[in-house]
């Protein structure tokens, strides 16, 4: 599944405190080198908001699923000129729309090692919800894990190692390398924490952030 909602019974089952319901629909974008933690946050931040949470991950992208294969196919017909290496892309940007359209609050986890298509991605969501919201601005985080490369990289072999997903050290140091940092040019909130701390601070601190 590409999009995971939590459950009221979801969270119950693990223990995990009361969803907090009073939170407007928001994008919270969680980026970082891969094994800094960006999957694990996203899940306990999922379950410390709304149930109205829409968690969107390139990793759990199935492409062999119908819903997935028929956007393709629709996409083909209407844009040919799109490539089929765009298409999953499209696809979670879709359902990220569709989404918040329903009011959801969107967790989109990916690297984002590319500011610009972080931006576009950005860009694109807002314009989409303050045309559905009669120009109400969509409120926006973007969560950057920083993390040592090797602490992240020994992360990454031990779920591979494990029979989790992961990749060759020359494609994370391809990770590693194209990785921009947030400067001062980018236009929207950013909150900057260590991977190395306890996931449980991580999701306060975003709590509190988006709180205020």
């Amino acid at each position: 599944m590409t999009i995971e909602h939590m459950t009221d019974s979801d969270a119950e089952t693990k223990g995990i405190r009361e969803p907090n319901n009073t939170l407007e629909p928001r994008l919270i974008v969680i980026r970082g080198l891969p094994g800094s933690g960006k999957s694990t946050v996203a899940s306990e931040l999922q379950a410390r908001m709304s149930n109205k949470t829409v968690l969107v991950d390139p990793d759990a992208l199935d492409k062999d699923s119908e819903e997935y294969k028929q956007f393709s196919e629709n996409l083909v017909k209407s844009q040919p000129s799109v490539s089929e290496k765009v298409h999953p892309f499209r696809y979670l940007l879709h359902s990220a729309e569709t989404a918040l359209k329903n009011g959801n609050t969107v967790i989109w986890n990916q690297p984002f090692t590319d500011l610009d298509n972080l931006e576009y991605t950005i860009a694109h969501l807002e314009k989409q919800h303050q045309g559905e919201e009669q120009n109400k601005p969509l409120p926006v985080l973007v969560v950057n894990m920083e993390v040592d490369p090797e602490i992240a990289w020994d992360r990454v072999d031990k779920r591979q190692s494990s029979g989790g997903h992961g990749m060759t050290r020359e494609k994370f140091d391809s990770y590693q390398t194209k990785l921009q940092t947030l400067n001062g040019q980018f236009q929207h909130q950013a909150l900057h924490v260590r991977a190395e701390q306890p996931v449980e601070a991580t999701v306060e601190q975003v709590m509190n952030h988006i709180s205020k």
